[in-house]
């Protein structure tokens, strides 16, 4: 059952303040479709690079090209079992990540292009495969992540709007599209 990008953008307190940014740069369609498009969409930006380019950094101290990629991996892992969490009714609060430690001990400069895409890609068909679908009351239920109450409809969200932020951030500061 789609639905329409109102019903799954999630509201003022659904969600911590800071992830509002994160919604301000989804487009006005349906969520899933979105959720179902973003793969591809980064295996075209990405796929083609070359080695010098997956390991650019716009500026010392930023991430390499591949290292966004496994943090987009490892995001896509990590808010996926908390939507499942939610979903399956546990209401266990559930710890905060530090990005930078996860990418540090990642060592994405090992592991090629197509393996960090081709991981992203089964994984998010399988968030899909999990989320999609659902009676409209179940994307209501909350927990705890990170000290702040969240729902699954806006764990979905943040699914994509994380991957848009990225792929913004991948075309002005590392690829300049």
């Amino acid at each position: 059952m789609p639905f329409s990008p109102d019903y799954m953008q999630p509201e003022a307190g659904e969600y911590p303040d800071y992830y509002g940014g994160y919604f301000a740069r989804l487009p006005d369609e349906d969520l899933f479709d979105l959720l179902g498009r973003q793969s591809a969409v980064l295996t075209e930006m990405l796929g083609d690079l070359t080695v010098d380019e997956q390991s650019f950094r716009y500026e010392v101290g930023k991430w390499s090209v591949k290292e966004v990629v496994g943090h987009i991996v490892d995001t896509e892992r990590i808010f996926s079992y908390r939507g499942m969490r939610i979903l399956r009714g546990d209401v266990t609060p559930l710890p905060g990540y530090e990005q930078d430690e996860y990418v540090d001990n990642g060592d994405f400069r090992s592991r090629s292009m197509e393996s960090l895409l081709t991981e992203f890609e089964y994984l998010r068909n399988a968030t899909i495969l999990l989320f999609s679908g659902l009676p409209s009351e179940v994307y209501m239920r909350e927990g705890v992540a990170s000290g702040h109450r969240v729902s699954l409809r806006a764990i979905v969200a943040v699914l994509a709007a994380h991957v848009e932020h990225h792929l913004w951030v991948l075309g002005e500061r590392y690829l300049e599209v």
